[in-house]
């Protein structure tokens, strides 16, 4: 780890303060630095999965090339996917979409898209498409330690933010699932 490019996600569980996730983050950021000698290069402090109101927090770590960093920072309306501490752009605001609209673009859209939009779009259809059919197993699973509607917002969420990138035309990760090329 000595000398690698390093992100650090630190996740609320869903009971912890921002000013407690600050304090983790920090010292994560000293441990990385000075005790592996990693460069921390990408930090992302919020809540992106919970456990209700959980005490706690999860810290995901993950090697940094410039393949992975340029994929991070790319531009995205997502409400659960903050900007990244550094000189990044402020995102602009989400135009409304219909999530009662069918999942799905039309056949000349997927044509439109280029090889790597094509790649993304499988994959979000994908997990939105698996979040979906295990609905009920998640709620199921939720029941035994929560209120039994985890598998219900994982299927909103997924379906949510797969629509969001294919239907919003304002949206800059739409754009560039039909303009990017590898």
């Amino acid at each position: 780890m000595s000398g690698d490019k390093i992100g650090l996600m630190v996740n609320n569980l869903g009971g912890t303060s921002q000013l407690e996730l600050y304090i983790v983050a920090r010292e994560a950021v000293q441990y990385l630095r000075t005790v592996k000698g990693a460069e921390v290069d990408r930090i992302y402090v919020g809540t992106f999965m919970t456990s209700l109101e959980m005490a706690g927090v999860s810290i995901t770590l993950i090697h940094l090339n410039e393949e992975r960093n340029k994929y991070l920072d790319f531009a995205t309306t997502m409400p659960g996917w903050p900007s990244v501490f550094g000189n990044q752009e402020v995102p602009e605001p989400v135009d409304g979409f219909d999530l009662n609209k069918e999942p799905g673009v039309e056949a000349e859209k997927i044509k439109e898209l280029t090889p790597l939009g094509r790649t993304i779009y499988n994959c979000l259809s994908q997990i939105a498409d698996t979040l979906e059919a295990n609905e009920e197993r998640l709620n199921n699973l939720d029941r035994l330690a929560g209120d039994g509607d985890c598998g219900s917002t994982l299927k909103r969420a997924a379906r949510g933010n797969y629509m969001a990138c294919i239907y919003s035309q304002n949206s800059s990760f739409s754009s560039k699932l039909f303009f990017l090329e590898v």
